[in-house]
């Protein structure tokens, strides 16, 4: 299973330097524009403030006296609420894809279950390889933020970025594992883009409703961007236990769902 793993690292290394590289540079772009909106804070504060309430909780700008304060509350609402988690959906829907199904669409899986090993570990050296990589990149587009802010001579709180890198991560983790669990069920890569896709956009619309419709508040609980809270993580420097265990939740049972799936399911050999 190690050398399978090791493998599928090695396979996928394009697609996660790829990723890592396009966010580290929209993280560069976004703090060395910050002094430049930092300076005309109060313009755009009297902008945001004529803005509805739910409008502002839906997209994450709920401290309008700390919205350009600092680099940690300016990058939570513009870059970590929405742009990071989309590019971390991205990825995991694609390592999935790459992954059972697309593997069952090409046929080449006849050739890995010829092999002296079992789907257990098949699947699971897939699933454990996808999450190294998506670790890789969750370390390199967070944590990059400390040396830049530095470039620019700005003031930073580097535990912040530690708090959104384990935040970050279990967010990853659960789309990973629901990806990987909709990939051992079906048989095209497009399935699990589109099926997972529609979920998680699913999920952030159920987010958005409950914010602006306070008869369906209890509809946040359903979505996971309500658990991935950038601005705890930055700007309150503290984790949710809530959060966490709902990240854990998801990510065992849909391995243990996506595992149960791929090893009873009929292949051709």
């Amino acid at each position: 299973m190690w050398k399978l793993t090791i493998r599928t690292l090695y396979d996928q290394r394009n697609l996660v330097l790829g990723y890592s590289i396009v966010a580290v540079l929209l993280l560069w772009l976004y703090i060395g524009i910050f002094p430049t909106f930092q300076g005309q804070a109060e313009q755009l504060n009297q902008v945001i403030a004529q803005l509805p309430e739910a409008f502002l909780k839906a997209f994450n700008i709920t401290d309008l006296s700390q919205s350009m304060s600092s680099v940690e509350s300016y990058l939570s609402s513009k870059h970590f609420a929405l742009m990071w988690p989309l590019m971390s959906i991205m990825l995991s829907i694609g390592l999935a894809g790459n992954n059972i199904a697309s593997e069952i669409e090409s046929g080449r899986i006849e050739f890995l279950l010829s092999q002296p090993i079992s789907r257990v570990k098949l699947f699971l050296g897939r699933w454990i390889s996808s999450a190294i990589i998506l670790l890789l990149f969750t370390i390199t587009s967070v944590l990059t933020a400390i040396p830049i802010a530095q470039l620019y001579g700005i003031g930073i709180e580097p535990v912040a970025y530690w708090y959104m890198t384990v935040i970050g991560y279990m967010f990853s983790l659960s789309v990973l594992s629901l990806s990987m669990m909709v990939s051992a069920l079906v048989t095209e890569r497009s399935k699990v883009t589109l099926m997972t896709s529609l979920l998680m956009l699913g999920t952030y619309i159920l987010n958005i409703v409950a914010e602006l419709v306070p008869d369906y508040e209890k509809l946040k609980y359903f979505s996971a961007f309500h658990y991935m809270d950038a601005n705890m993580a930055l700007i309150n420097h503290s984790l949710s236990v809530q959060s966490i265990v709902v990240f854990l939740g998801v990510s065992l049972i849909t391995v243990c769902v996506g595992l149960v799936g791929f090893s009873r399911r009929d292949i051709a050999i």
